[in-house]
């Protein structure tokens, strides 16, 4: 029974990964020019794939202005928070390409002086309409020197100052893989979930001993 049950739960696992669940970033190349990080390729994030670049600038002058919500590329909450997770596990890392993780510096646009760089990107809090502030919501990447934790974070960044301590990620969708549809999905669940149900029950019922007749 163990091994069954062991069987039914890969099998779960696998058909959540189809559904078009969030699923982690992988195959990521990382693209470089002179041990610069320059951006990357291929980063994953559940059904949308992506590629990235480094741009130093300012908001304006990196996202057309930066004075309409429409000039960002993400909308979407949920998948602006995924992307930059993904961001922080699966691009800046240390690998045979560079340390970018240990050493901020090597990014397109961080030359700061202090042990840290972050990477934005602006996220539109709706699909379109004119930007009145001189800052803009953003979530991005605290990448810090050495082995200390980096760090997702969200809040504002000024629309026309270009500084040093950031620099700026620019999307490009390169695919997206097709969902499953509800219906087969919800009875995928109710034929797996079943299916273990019965499992627990038959085993609980193998170990129960007979009692002895009076």
């Amino acid at each position: 029974m163990p091994n069954l049950r062991s069987t039914l739960a890969a099998a779960i696992c696998a058909a959540l990964l189809g559904l078009g669940l969030p699923q982690s970033a992988r195959a990521v190349t990382l693209v470089t020019d002179g041990g610069e990080l320059i951006g990357a390729q291929g980063l994953q994030v559940g059904r949308f794939t992506y590629d990235i670049s480094f741009v130093d600038g300012s908001c304006a002058s990196v996202f057309d202005g930066c004075d309409d919500f429409s000039d960002f590329f993400f909308s979407d909450a949920e998948q602006a928070l995924a992307t930059v997770r993904a961001m922080r596990d699966f691009v800046f890392v240390d690998s045979a390409a560079g340390a970018f993780d240990s050493d901020p510096q090597l990014t397109r646009g961080c030359d700061s002086v202090f042990t840290f760089c972050t990477t934005f990107f602006p996220f539109a809090a709706v699909t379109s309409g004119p930007i009145t502030s001189t800052f803009v919501p953003v979530y991005g990447v605290i990448n810090r020197e050495g082995t200390r934790r980096d760090d997702v974070t969200s809040g504002s960044a000024p629309v026309i100052a270009d500084t040093p301590e950031f620099t700026y990620a620019v999307f490009t969708l390169t695919d997206v893989a097709p969902a499953v549809p509800l219906p087969a999905a919800g009875w995928l669940y109710l034929g797996l979930g079943g299916a273990m149900v019965a499992l627990r029950k038959g085993a609980k019922n193998a170990r129960r001993k007979p009692r002895a007749a009076a």
